[in-house]
C-alpha cells in the first residue's frame, strides 16, 4: 500500500509542477462573452427615450451587437399581469420598481402593498423605474446601464 501512495504522490507533484508552466486566464469579460458564437435570447428593452440611463442602456446593448425589441411602456403601457412577470424576472418587489419622485409628484398615497403598487403602475407606467431588459427568464434593471450585461 505503501509504494501505492508514493506512486500518486509523484503523479502528483508532477503533474503540479506541469500546471506551474501555465497561465492562469482570468475570467473572460462580459464583452467576450457575447463576442462568442452562442445565440443570445431574444432581448427586450422597456425604454423611456426621454431618459438618460434608457439611452445609455440601448446604446451599450447595440455596442455589442444586439439590436433588443423596442418597448415604449409609456406608449404601450404593461398591465398588471405583465408588470408582475417582470417583477419575477427582476427578482424585485413592486415597491423596488417604483420611481419614488413620480409618485409623490402625481400626490398618491405611500403604500407598500404589492397588488395597489402594481396596479399604479399599470394606470400610471410613469411611475415604474427605467429601463429593464429582459433577456430569456432574466431581467435587470439598467441603473447603471452595465448591470444589463450580467444577464448576456
Amino acid at each position: 500500500m505503501l509504494v501505492v501512495n508514493k506512486r500518486l504522490c509523484k503523479h502528483a507533484n508532477d503533474l503540479y509542477r506541469h500546471l506551474e508552466n501555465f497561465e492562469v486566464q482570468s475570467e473572460p469579460s462580459k464583452k467576450s462573452l457575447l463576442e462568442s458564437n452562442l445565440p443570445v435570447p431574444k432581448v427586450t428593452i422597456y425604454h423611456n427615450p426621454r431618459c438618460t440611463k434608457s439611452r445609455q442602456t440601448l446604446t451599450l446593448l447595440r455596442d455589442n451587437e444586439i439590436e433588443p425589441e423596442i418597448v415604449e411602456y409609456l406608449k404601450t403601457p404593461l398591465n398588471q399581469e405583465e408588470i408582475q412577470q417582470l417583477l419575477k424576472k427582476l427578482k424585485l418587489s413592486a415597491v423596488d420598481l417604483i420611481r419614488k419622485k413620480e409618485h409623490k409628484a402625481l400626490e398618491l398615497p405611500d403604500t407598500e402593498d404589492s397588488d395597489t403598487l402594481i396596479a399604479r403602475m399599470a394606470e400610471f407606467p410613469q411611475i415604474i423605474e427605467r429601463p429593464i431588459v429582459v433577456c430569456g427568464r432574466k431581467a435587470k434593471l439598467g441603473r447603471p446601464p452595465e448591470q444589463v450585461l450580467d444577464i448576456l
